[in-house]
This record gives structure tokens, C-alpha cells and sequence, in this order.
């Protein structure tokens, strides 16, 4: 079957998609993968061909949400943002269209993928890498619900977020949808479709970490995580191996792909943060700027390092709380100190949390160095949590997230018509 995957967003958003991708490849599957060009080295080393989309740099778009989402007006700034934001370039969408075509399936985690796949007449998926279905089980990820409430309320919290995004887009969707010669989504909108339709979801995390909902239908399927490690050959540099074997396991500190809004003061507390823990660190360098200063003998600054093969070698990890991130950290068996800047990061950092594999997470507009230095001291110490991240790492290293996945796919495509 010739499959065509695609993914956009941050590396770790596309890694996981890179890696299903794979998997589906070594199954006996055709596969094409589109994402932006930026990340044509990843998709190189997994053994796929690309078909690059065009559109926005990824760098900038996460510049862009990240001014909207940090800050004391973050949530008006979001509203605003999600009301005033301009749907895709006519020639980004056609661009969709045309990929598309001479595939079997589509598995993609941009929404207007399924009106593409559609219009050519052949069958799609979704892929996500957080809950996108509601449920009565837990309150929707980017609600302001920090606990679980009844079934009903819980629900809610779903349909509004679902609107809050489908509204804005209703318009220039069903523009679009009759330029395709395709019928107009539904007022309720895009997810009820997918609902209506039974359109197979697969989902990129643990249940270890989100159990299945009771209530979801048997087209969602929550698979494990999908992980790709680049670390099988990576040879580290020589001052960075000195640097590992010249003193005891380092704190690996990370942010990935965000973009801070004052990187240099950051930077400032976190080595004053080691400096009073007397920790050393490596710093891993991502999309924000800054990071030029010299830096102590207890800080290694490193380009790029793997994280399944620098957390082997680490005691904690400092983070944003990223999914992919997020599930290394727990994979490696390595306590989280979670600094969630906005959006899903909040949702998988207070998961952390709740399994007893983090502290309490510090929202980085509430990041001050006392809190991380308790925190800090909390990861590094706690024996308990050390061997509550333990006993969670060996209980998900069981897991093969790719291959129920690609097990989920096989029987779904099996069964589905084409064009639906």
C-alpha cells in the first residue's frame, strides 16, 4: 500500500511521526513522507523519501505562538490570535491536494489533510500525539481544569476547546471544501465528522501515562509512544565525553524547539540554579537564540546530543515538558524538573506530576531560581520519586508503540472503503 504520512510543528512533533512512518515501512508498506524541508535530515535518516511542503518556516510559527501564549494577557493574546490568524496560502493547500494524489491512505496529524485526502477519493487518518477526541474521563488538555471534574463537565471542556479552534476556521474550511467539490462540514464541526465517520485516530503516547477512555469509540487507539533514536551510531564529541567521565552524572537541561522570550535570563537562572545545588549540567541548545556567554566548569553547552543516549548518562532533565521530551525522560527512567511554557506542555507536565515522576511543575512565567533550586534538589534526592520514574521506565520499555500501531492501521485499512 503506498502511504503518505506527514507531520509539521517542532522535531518533536515530527519525530514520532517519522518514526510510525518507519515502522510502517519495515511492515512492507510504500511510504512517503511530507513535512517542511527543514526537517529533511531526520526524515533522510529513517530511509524515507521526502515530499516537502511549502508554507511558514516552523521557527517562526513557533516564535509566533510563543509571544501569544507567554505572558500575564496570554489567554486574551491566544483568543485574540485564534480569531485574527489567516487560513493556509491557497497555493499550501492545492500543494495538499497534490500530495495526496497516487496514494492508497493518508496519515496526517494537519487537519486539512482530511479534506485533501477526500477530494482525491482516498482513505485518511489521524495522528496525535495528545488526547483530540472528548471523553468524560479527564477535562480537555487546554482547559483551565487542573483536575478531573464529573463526566458531564469534563465532556464540555472538550466541545468548547473544539469550537474555540473550529469556529474561526469554519468559514474559509467550507470555502475551500466547495472549491473541492466536497460537501460543507457540518456547523458542529470538524471533529464531529471524523466522529461520524469512524476515521481511524492514532494515538503516540503511553497509556501508562493517559489510559484509554472507557468512553471512546474503537477507531481511537491510544498505541504506546513512537520513538526513533537517532543514538545508535552517534559518536559524541571528544570534549563532551571528557566532560561525562570527569565527574558524577550531569542534569541534562533542554527546551527544544520553543522559542524563549528572554532566553540570556533564563540561561542566568538556571546557572545560578547549579551553582547553588552544586550540580553540574549539560545545556542543550534548541530554536531559541542566545546562550553565547561563557559559561562555569560545571556546564558542558553541547549543539545536539541524542537524548536517549545523553539521558542514560544524566540524574535529572530540565525541561519544557514537550511530548517528545516528555517521554524520554520517562523512557530513561530520569526525574523531570518540568518548566511548561503554555498549551499541551502544562498538560503533560502536571501528568508528570500526578505520576510521581516530577515535582510539582513551575510555569516558566512563575520560574523564579529559588523554585528551581527546590525542585532541583527534590529531582536529584527524593528516593521515592527516583524510584517511582524507575519502576514507570522498566513498565513502558515493555511497550512497542509502533507495532500496535502499525497493527491498529493494518486492520483499519482492511476494513474502510475508500474515500472515507
Amino acid at each position: 500500500m503506498r502511504i503518505l504520512v506527514s507531520s509539521v510543528g517542532t522535531h518533536g512533533d515530527v519525530q514520532p511521526a517519522v518514526a510510525l512512518a518507519r515502522g510502517l515501512q519495515q511492515a512492507g508498506h510504500e511510504i512517503h513522507f511530507s513535512t517542511h524541508r527543514i526537517f529533511a535530515p531526520l526524515v533522510e535518516k529513517a530511509g524515507l523519501e521526502l515530499l516537502p511542503m511549502e508554507g511558514k518556516d516552523p521557527r517562526e510559527i513557533m516564535g509566533d505562538v510563543q509571544r501569544g501564549t507567554i505572558g500575564k494577557s496570554a489567554g486574551l493574546r491566544l483568543f485574540k490570535h485564534l480569531f485574527r490568524r489567516q487560513p493556509p496560502a491557497a497555493e499550501d493547500l492545492a500543494r495538499q491536494v497534490e500530495l495526496c494524489r497516487g496514494h492508497d491512505f493518508v496519515l496526517s496529524s494537519i487537519g486539512t489533510f482530511q479534506h485533501a485526502a477526500e477530494s482525491v477519493g482516498i482513505p485518511s487518518g489521524v495522528l496525535a500525539l495528545y488526547p483530540t477526541q472528548p471523553t468524560g474521563s479527564t477535562p480537555h488538555h487546554l482547559s483551565r481544569l487542573r483536575r478531573s471534574w464529573t463526566w458531564p463537565v469534563n465532556r464540555l471542556s472538550h466541545f468548547a476547546i473544539e469550537q474555540l479552534f473550529w469556529q474561526p476556521d469554519r468559514i474559509w474550511v467550507n470555502q475551500w471544501r466547495r472549491q473541492l467539490g466536497l460537501p460543507p462540514v457540518p456547523f458542529g464541526g470538524q471533529g464531529q465528522l471524523l466522529r461520524d465517520r469512524k476515521v481511524l485516530h492514532l494515538y503516540g503516547y503511553s497509556p501508562l501515562v493517559i489510559p484509554q477512555p472507557a468512553d471512546w469509540a474503537a477507531q481511537l487507539h491510544v498505541t504506546g509512544f513512537w520513538f526513533f533514536d537517532l543514538a545508535g551510531h552517534f559518536d559524541p564529541p571528544p570534549a563532551l565525553k571528557q566532560f561525562l567521565e570527569s565527574g558524577p552524572p550531569p542534569v541534562v537541561i533542554g527546551f527544544g524547539s520553543l522559542i524563549d522570550p528572554d532566553p540570556a535570563g533564563l540561561e542566568r537562572m538556571l546557572l545560578a540554579a547549579l551553582a547553588a545545588t552544586g550540580e553540574r549540567a549539560v545545556i542543550l541548545s534548541g530554536w531559541s537564540s542566545g546562550g553565547s556567554s561563557p559559561v562555569p566548569p560545571n556546564v558542558f553547552r553541547a549543539d545536539w546530543v541524542p537524548l536517549p543516549w545523553l539521558l542514560r548518562r544524566a540524574k535529572a532533565i530540565i525541561h519544557h515538558s514537550g511530548a517528545g521530551t516528555m517521554s524520554e525522560a520517562i523512557r530513561a527512567g530520569v526525574p523531570s524538573v518540568a518548566v511548561p511554557y503554555s498549551g499541551e506542555q502544562s498538560f503533560w507536565a502536571s501528568r508528570l506530576y500526578s505520576l510521581g515522576a516530577a515535582p510539582k511543575p513551575i510555569p516558566r512565567l512563575k520560574l523564579t531560581t529559588e523554585r528551581l533550586i527546590k525542585a532541583l534538589n527534590s529531582a536529584v534526592a527524593e528516593a521515592g520519586l527516583r524510584q517511582r520514574v524507575s519502576t514507570l521506565s522498566q513498565k513502558l520499555n515493555r511497550e512497542d508503540g509502533i507495532a500496535n500501531a502499525v497493527a491498529a492501521f493494518q486492520s483499519a485499512s482492511e476494513r474502510r472503503p475508500a474515500g472515507r
